[in-house]
């Protein structure tokens, strides 16, 4: 090979290398900030769910009913309407505020993996403050949020949130515990909004 052609196979394996060591550096720096970003996220939520003596774990107490399967109502029961009145920290998606006679109602959704395959809905009563803080949210799609609520209710996805107590079908409390055979894996909490914290894009489950 002549001497002009090995330089300018040699200057392109330098080009070569410098690209490669420049984004192999550039992608372990991106990594690095991810993480301290989602470090110092959960540093926050952690600190938020503490300062309510919230419940975090709360799917870890549902019962393993199979991969694809849903919980019971009763596993939600358990696992969501607390002793006390504690209150349990859910992450989840703002759906809407709806407002009825003065009294605002905030909705959210969530979907879990957790010992099963299920939707969340939540019905939340709140603060005219609290709402107009998710109504602020809405500029940006998707906004996601770690709620703090007490929750009172548990039910079959039979009744969309928002519609109100008004039917009892499907419905279960701590102090009952009715089943519906083949019912959908959809479920709605009820209850009162404690607090809000918006969170990142990069949070998860």
């Amino acid at each position: 090979m002549r001497p002009e052609r090995w330089g300018v196979v040699l200057l392109a394996a330098l080009l070569a290398g410098g690209f490669l060591y420049y984004s192999l550096r550039s992608e372990r720096s991106s990594r690095a900030r991810r993480n301290a970003d989602e470090r110092a996220a959960g540093d926050e939520l952690a600190s938020f769910a503490s300062a309510h003596n919230a419940v975090v774990k709360w799917t870890a107490a549902l019962p393993p009913r199979g991969r694809f399967s849903a919980p019971l109502v009763t596993d939600l029961v358990a696992a969501l309407v607390r002793p006390n009145q504690k209150p349990v920290l859910l992450q989840m998606q703002f759906s809407q505020v709806t407002e009825r006679e003065g009294s605002f109602s905030a909705h959210f959704s969530a979907y879990y993996l957790t010992n099963g395959l299920f939707s969340l809905q939540a019905d939340f009563s709140c603060t005219a403050e609290q709402a107009a803080r998710l109504r602020q949210s809405t500029t940006t799609a998707g906004a996601r949020f770690a709620v703090i609520a007490r929750i009172t209710d548990v039910s079959r996805g039979l009744q969309q949130p928002g519609e109100g107590a008004g039917g009892s079908e499907g419905r279960a409390s701590a102090a009952t515990s009715p089943e519906l055979e083949g019912a959908s894996d959809v479920f709605v909490a009820r209850g009162t909004c404690v607090d809000l914290l918006e969170l990142p894009r990069a949070v998860s489950q």
